[in-house]
């Protein structure tokens, strides 16, 4: 192995770390409430003033993270391709190209979102550290707001990460609580209502039921005496 495919390989690898990191921290920072991280920090947990300090500009903190891990996935599909294209001509980049980026959404994407969304308070409070100093780091900040300006010029509108806020947090639990209670006031309406509905219901049938048959006992008196004027009147004829 030359000493150039060790080196680019060793970078290559070093990207593929920079983007499952940023990735975790992205997944982490979106899903953590500040109330957690308050209550981190009231335990005095390690990296817990951290958390609170990145949560409170959450919009703001996003946008290095995925420029950083945007950077990474185009450096590590960079480096590759070129290692490949020295030594084996277009098939090659096409193979490497391919293989990169099912490497990148294996190892730098699916992987550490599904481990971050494991845990949690782990990724979240071990990842904040970094990105306070991210944050810190003038020239990354300067670049982002500027790609964010940009962004703005071909798409005006308001800019920022899409984030659940805590506000659209707290609405949607209050929007289950609300359907909790209904579904325990239709279950208290059946256990209440519906039983004595069906109990007059079923009063109700047997009601029509005595009802025809004291019909049915009515005609059918009517029918045996009519039979009867009948045999009489024929009787008093023969006679």
């Amino acid at each position: 192995m030359s000493a150039g495919l060790l080196i680019g390989s060793i970078v290559a690898a070093v990207f593929v770390v920079i983007a499952a990191a940023s990735a975790a921290a992205e997944t982490a920072m979106t899903r953590i409430s500040r109330a957690r991280a308050n209550g981190f920090d009231h335990e005095a947990h390690p990296g817990a003033a951290a958390l609170v300090e990145v949560l409170g500009e959450r919009e703001t903190t996003l946008a290095p993270l995925l420029l950083s891990r945007v950077a990474a996935h185009v450096g590590a599909i960079t480096i590759v391709v070129t290692l490949v294209a020295d030594r084996r001509g277009a098939g090659g980049i096409v193979i490497a190209a391919i293989g990169s980026a099912a490497a990148l959404y294996i190892f730098a994407e699916a992987i550490p979102r599904i481990w971050a969304l494991q845990h949690i308070d782990r990724a979240a409070l071990r990842s904040a550290r970094i990105l306070r100093v991210l944050l810190r780091i003038a020239p990354l900040r300067a670049l982002t707001r500027l790609l964010t300006a940009i962004g703005n010029i071909i798409l005006p509108g308001p800019a920022g990460a899409p984030v659940v806020s805590e506000d659209e947090l707290l609405a949607m639990t209050e929007a289950a609580a609300a359907g909790a209670g209904i579904e325990e006031g239709e279950k208290g309406t059946h256990h209440i209502g519906v039983r004595p509905r069906r109990h007059d219901r079923a009063r109700g049938h047997g009601a029509s039921h005595r009802h025809d048959r004291r019909q049915r006992r009515r005609h059918d008196l009517g029918g045996a005496r009519s039979r009867r004027r009948e045999g009489l009147q024929s009787a008093s004829g023969l006679r």
